[in-house]
């Protein structure tokens, strides 16, 4: 079996929302062959263009004529990033999501014009701090909620993805299952994480205007390493 025994019938090619490509290609084929033709394509680079692979042909895209019992499919090619991201147990990637919290400061230095102290937390100065949320995402061959819940509550004990120890607080993990195209069952695993320049187990002292170790510690500490490395922990 060959891409020669197929009836090329047009090609298509274009750009997608997130500025990658897409193309697709439709053929005629014998329909009791598609299993092989399935088996030809999986993973197929797309000649005119080496950063595309196939993953399959999708369902829902045979159209049979019975009387001449040929079958036409579509093949859609896209970026091979997204196929590596499929495999599982390499490494995490990583996205990142700028924002900030804020935090309230009370105490009885802020009065009202009568000197009476402020107690509406709504209306109390704020100080804004900027926070990073960091999502470290990939698949995973297994997915054991149990390690993960074992960081929830803690900050790093060590660096981690340029930010020093007590910077980076584990916020969740999820893992969905997913069936590969050739089958197997995998999991879409993503780990969120906070990072800020101050470290978590510090508050803001209203009555020095400083940031200050807590005590005892609000979050224990414990070591990520094992979250950039393959397989997963």
């Amino acid at each position: 079996m060959s891409l020669e025994d197929l009836e090329f019938i047009e090609y298509t090619r274009s750009p997608t929302l997130d500025g990658n490509t897409r193309s697709s290609a439709k053929f005629l084929c014998d329909a009791g062959n598609m299993a092989d033709y399935e088996e030809l394509f999986f993973n197929a680079i797309d000649g005119n263009d080496e950063a595309l692979r196939c993953v399959g042909i999708p369902q829902g895209a045979f159209n049979k004529d019975p009387a001449t019992g040929k079958m036409e499919f579509t093949v859609e090619f896209i970026p091979g990033w997204k196929l590596e991201w499929l495999t599982p147990d390499l490494p995490f990637q990583v996205r990142y999501q700028t924002g900030s919290e804020c935090v309230t400061i009370g105490g009885d230095a802020y009065t009202w014009a009568s000197g009476a102290p402020i107690q509406n937390a709504l209306v109390r100065p704020l100080l804004i701090v900027p926070v990073t949320t960091i999502v470290l995402f990939g698949t995973r061959a297994n997915f054991d909620a149990a390690t993960f819940e074992a960081w929830e509550g803690t900050v790093s004990s060590d660096s981690i993805l340029g930010r020093s120890a007590g910077k980076v607080r584990f916020d969740s993990a999820s893992g969905n299952p997913k069936q590969l195209p050739n089958g197997d069952m995998v999991y879409e695993v993503e780990v969120t994480l906070k990072a800020r320049k101050i470290e978590w187990n510090k508050s803001f002292n209203e009555d020095t205007g400083a940031w200050e170790a807590t005590n005892p510690l609000l979050l224990a500490p414990a070591s990520y390493a094992a979250l950039l490395g393959a397989p997963s922990p």
